[in-house]
């Protein structure tokens, strides 16, 4: 009922009560929902807790699981966000990320679903404006793109 929704997670890998099984359950999920993004950690043994007294699973499996579950979720991401390239997406811009000397200045901000975008522009688009910005790159982690100058005339 929301076409464009995009869904992001938080996943730990490690607990001390997880299986081989429960790890494959996990990567199921994401081969099947395709989250936009995950944050993920290799869980950690907080002192004072019940988790902490149980038994700890070996840490190589623990980086295993992790890199594996890494590599999934990049994947997918790349999948995903190749899917941007030639579209224009309407960029919330933050901040001037390149070096002052540059002629094309560099830009950086999150679209709509909170990808985070690096976009060229010979504007000087303000903080906290919306832009549009042509995707010419995709990443695991981000976008790259040019600023749609005859569709922002006026806006930045």
């Amino acid at each position: 009922s929301i076409p464009d929704i995009e869904i992001t997670t938080d996943i730990i890998v490690g607990f001390p009560t997880e299986t081989d099984e429960d790890f494959e359950e996990t990567l199921n999920i994401i081969r099947d929902v395709e989250f936009l993004s995950a944050y993920t950690f290799i869980y950690s043994p907080r002192p004072g807790t019940p988790a902490a007294e149980m038994v700890q699973l070996d840490k190589n499996v623990v980086q295993k699981r992790f890199e594996k579950l890494q590599t999934l979720q990049d994947e997918i991401m790349l999948k995903r966000h190749k899917a941007y390239i030639e579209k224009i997406v309407k960029v919330l811009v933050e901040k001037h990320s390149g070096r002052k000397d540059d002629k094309t200045k560099r830009f950086t901000g999150r679209d709509e679903h909170g990808i985070l975008v690096h976009f060229e522009s010979f504007a000087e688009p303000t903080p906290g404006s919306i832009v549009d910005v042509k995707i010419t790159y995709s990443a695991p982690t981000h976008l790259l793109g040019n600023l749609e100058s005859e569709s922002n005339k006026g806006k930045v």
